[in-house]
């Protein structure tokens, strides 16, 4: 199923125009700008907006409890940014490895205030820009127009992520791209989580075995 993901994936991302059978547009340049809204909310950590992480692994996960025991009590006041759920979050340093996710926990949260924070215009096309900020031109992009003056230090900032000017498809057909993504994602989770169910059932048995 992932192979299968990656192949799609590929293939419309590749540069392909509209799809003739849907009868969608000719795919057109557009810049970021055009599809995201960015979001600055101050905040703290808090019961309400609980601290959460962005990693490359995982996207907007929570905090382990390692964290909050030795870091967080050093921290007060609103050093924060607030990420509402379908909102993303993106690591200006990591961008070219992916650090770019969409908050799917189901409530609001709070993420490092270095973070950039957006929203994408159109609620239904979140699925179509997870894919298409984290596919592999989209990291070879973010690596070309990164700026510092130290390697280990560049980063992609904010104006100039929502710059980058793409073939793009229309609205219409992201939303198309959405729904595609979402149904072979719910595959892919629903065979891990039988794989999992698998790998306990083998354990406990092995278990009742060898006792």
């Amino acid at each position: 199923l992932k192979k299968y993901k990656r192949g799609v994936i590929q293939r419309v991302f590749s540069g392909r125009k509209g799809n003739g059978k849907d009868h969608y547009p000719t795919w057109e340049v557009s810049s970021f700008g055009e599809f995201f809204t960015e979001q600055i909310i101050k905040t703290s950590n808090s019961p309400d907006t609980p601290l959460v992480s962005l990693t490359v692994e995982d996207g907007i996960t929570p905090k382990t409890e390692r964290y909050y025991r030795e870091f967080l009590i050093t921290k007060e006041g609103d050093n924060y940014k607030a990420i509402k759920p379908g909102w993303f979050a993106y690591n200006p340093m990591n961008a070219h490895l992916g650090a770019i996710a969409a908050n799917h926990l189901g409530y609001t949260a709070a993420v490092s205030g270095y973070y950039n924070i957006f929203s994408v215009n159109e609620t239904d096309t979140i699925s179509f820009w997870e894919e298409y900020l984290t596919s592999y031109p989209m990291l070879i992009h973010y690596k070309l127009i990164a700026t510092g003056s130290l390697i280990e230090k560049q980063r992609v900032h904010y104006s100039q992520f929502v710059g980058i000017r793409r073939c793009l498809p229309s609205v219409e057909e992201q939303k198309h791209l959405s729904k595609l993504f979402e149904a072979v994602n719910r595959k892919i989770a629903n065979a891990e989580s039988m794989e999992r169910q698998l790998v306990r059932m083998r354990v406990s048995l092995l278990q009742q075995l060898f006792i």
